[in-house]
């Protein structure tokens, strides 16, 4: 009888192989993903297969990735033999260089005793690629946006810190108008 063969079922794995890095970019304080990364197994008899939704990956996608520089991602493929391989690629995490405040607030004039509204304001990150990115939702705000205008203050600093040991500030300015 006629015997169905798949390819790499019953082939003696070889190894496998990095096709393309997963594409990024990646930043420091961004999430690991695997997107545009895919790996093929090579077998004895001379096929192959694609593996990628097979293997296991370190770091794993979502991993915040905490340094810059470069950084080895392994791929962990098992056959259904048990037999085990393991492919590394690199990829490049870009540095946080500066932020800075690319929109201000739409209002900057408050009211003593009534509540800071930084509605409009947009804090970008200048990364080490030359690119940029949006980062205000993750940015802590001092004094806090809602909080009660108090007399005096004049500067909001603005502070972002997308990993342990990385941290950027810059500020903007603001009026408190005190009230008779």
């Amino acid at each position: 009888g006629a015997r169905l063969v798949i390819f790499g079922y019953n082939a003696v794995l070889d190894h496998i192989a990095w096709i393309t890095a997963p594409s990024g970019p990646f930043y420091v304080g961004s999430e690991f993903n695997l997107t545009g990364g895919q790996v093929m197994a090579y077998y004895k008899d001379g096929s192959t297969s694609d593996v990628t939704d097979s293997c296991t990956f370190d770091p794993i996608a979502g991993t915040v990735l905490d340094y810059s520089g470069e950084m080895t991602v392994t791929a962990t493929y098992t056959d259904k033999q048990g037999n085990i391989a393991n492919a590394d690629t690199a990829i490049t995490v870009f540095g946080l260089d500066s932020i800075e405040i690319t929109a201000l607030p739409d209002n900057t004039e408050f009211n003593e005793g009534s509540s800071y509204d930084f509605s409009g304001v947009v804090a970008t990150a200048h990364y080490g690629d030359g690119s940029t990115v949006d980062i205000t939702k993750d940015c802590v705000f001092s004094p806090a946006d809602g909080s009660t205008a108090v007399y005096g203050t004049d500067i909001v600093t603005v502070t972002y810190t997308p990993n342990t040991g990385t941290t950027a500030s810059t500020s903007f300015g603001i009026t408190v108008i005190k009230l008779a």
